[in-house]
């Protein structure tokens, strides 16, 4: 009987609802989270760093005359 009342309080409350919501975001976000992993695992992200990297040390910055984005060639 308690478990009735509480069932349909939840219900009225539109927690049922929101409960639900939650377990559907949480099971999204892993997913998303997985594949924000996997693109951050990937070598091709490493190497796109490096060449930033060697990019800021030669003083070439994104918007300098001198800057050119080797990614697209």
């Amino acid at each position: 009987m308690l478990g009735e009342l509480i069932y349909h309080q939840m219900h009225n409350t539109n927690l049922a609802s929101t409960w639900l919501y939650l377990k559907d975001t949480r099971k999204e976000f892993e997913s998303q989270k997985e594949q924000l992993v996997k693109w951050v695992e990937n070598d091709e992200i490493v190497d796109i760093y490096k060449a930033h990297k060697e990019k800021e040390q030669t003083g070439k910055r994104p918007g300098s005359p001198d800057w050119t984005d080797d990614r697209d060639s």
